[in-house]
């Protein structure tokens, strides 16, 4: 009810507590994003076609986000790599933080393929 209230408008949303950390822990590109997906999955109405579309629409919003991150993220490193002596320290991709945000996609498009295959 806090992040997909029939009867409140956005803006009550956005002051609810509960729905802002449970978006900015979908925002987390590294597995935590999973979390509150899943458990919105198991929560919603599976019948009801609405809340179904509206969990794709809304993972989908998240992997975009994430990814325009994760792309902001690369370019701060890639500007510190080349500014900096040794690009073997803060060159993009060097972590394994980055293909492990790679990885959490597979799951959230099982995820949005389990919400339409309902």
């Amino acid at each position: 009810y806090t992040l997909m209230p029939a009867d409140r408008p956005v803006w009550w949303v956005i002051s609810q507590p509960l729905a802002i950390g449970l978006t900015l822990l979908g925002l987390v590109p590294f597995g935590v994003c999973l979390v509150p997906m899943t458990a919105l999955f198991l929560a919603i109405d599976k019948t009801d076609e609405f809340q179904l579309i509206n969990l794709v629409c809304m993972i989908k919003a998240m992997c975009f986000l994430q990814r325009v991150l994760l792309g902001l993220v690369g370019l701060v490193q890639l500007y510190v790599s080349s500014t900096s002596d040794s690009c073997e320290l803060f060159a993009p991709g060097l972590t394994d933080l980055e293909q492990l945000a790679v990885l959490t996609l597979l799951p959230m498009q099982l995820l949005c393929w389990a919400c339409l295959y309902q």
